[in-house]
């Protein structure tokens, strides 16, 4: 399956995954690229990925998770570490995985780092935010063989596979804590983090998925949405994926958006793109 180029600067809209507008890949192709946030991160741990600027940085570039929802290209519901899933009964669906897939410490990925995610990212212990999309679901799982997992919803959960695009796979030696140097199965994998400063991902060689055109990005983090597209009109910068509507303001290169969380703005030094909620449209 062709891979996405880069997930990066792209923000999460409720438990699903936006995917790259074009603009993204004209800006990033062939060179390293600096993305500039509107907020800071205080944690890189994987289970917080659901918060929008620690996914932006982790989600599917560390961090990959079992299925994707691809709302750019409106595929629906995609493979990424499980190659396909089918349902048992009725709480249960069983998901094959994908093979020959190493975690960026070079540990092997198997179902047990699948059961080893979910039982931490549902643990009281670390209060990750991954827990309340699931309600009152009670989930549990059982390996059948290294690659293939049973997951079960205790009450029958029809979406179980859309809610696996939310949980974040870590190796199962990760400890029962936050963690500040994330672990995972995408095609980055994190050299720095300079707290209040920037965030470094550089591409990893050894990636199973097609090799991302981007070997190095660095996220910057800025807080007034003015002085992020500057950024990019100046070249300082690459991409900002939070710019208001106010700041985006060349009828050449601005183009509405539809997202389905807020309204937004894309600036990449190729064109800038508007993302407009429903609600703002009316």
């Amino acid at each position: 399956m062709k891979r996405r180029l880069l997930t990066l600067g792209v923000a999460l809209a409720g438990i699903v995954h936006a995917g790259m507008p074009a603009a993204y890949a004209q800006a990033a192709k062939g060179k390293d690229v600096t993305i500039v946030l509107g907020e800071g991160v205080d944690l890189m741990e994987p289970c917080m990925s659901t918060r929008s600027n620690i996914g932006r940085i982790l989600l599917e570039n560390i961090n990959e998770t079992l299925t994707e929802f691809d709302v750019a290209h409106n595929k629906g519901l995609m493979p990424r570490l499980a190659d396909k899933w089918e349902q048992v009964d009725g709480k249960t669906w069983r998901f094959h995985l994908r093979k020959g897939v190493k975690f960026s410490d070079g540990s092997d990925f198997t179902a047990d780092d699948v059961k080893y995610s979910i039982e931490r990212a549902m643990s009281p212990k670390l209060s990750c935010e991954t827990p309340r999309y699931f309600g009152n679901t009670k989930i549990s799982t059982k390996v059948v063989d290294a690659n293939t997992i049973d997951i079960t919803g205790d009450p029958e959960q029809p979406i179980l596979p859309l809610l696996m695009s939310i949980v974040t796979i870590v190796p199962k030696t990760t400890p029962m804590e936050f963690t500040r140097k994330p672990v995972g199965t995408g095609p980055y994998k994190m050299t720095a983090w300079n707290v209040g400063q920037n965030v470094v991902l550089e591409r990893r060689d050894d990636y199973w998925g097609d090799k991302p055109e981007v070997a190095k990005a660095t996220y910057v983090f800025r807080s007034d949405p003015a002085v992020a597209a500057a950024m990019v009109k100046t070249g300082e910068a690459d991409i900002a994926p939070a710019i208001s509507v106010t700041d985006a303001t060349d009828k050449k290169t601005d183009h509405a958006i539809q997202t389905r969380k807020s309204s937004t703005c894309v600036s990449t030094r190729a064109s800038r793109r508007c993302r407009t909620s429903a609600s703002a449209r009316r």
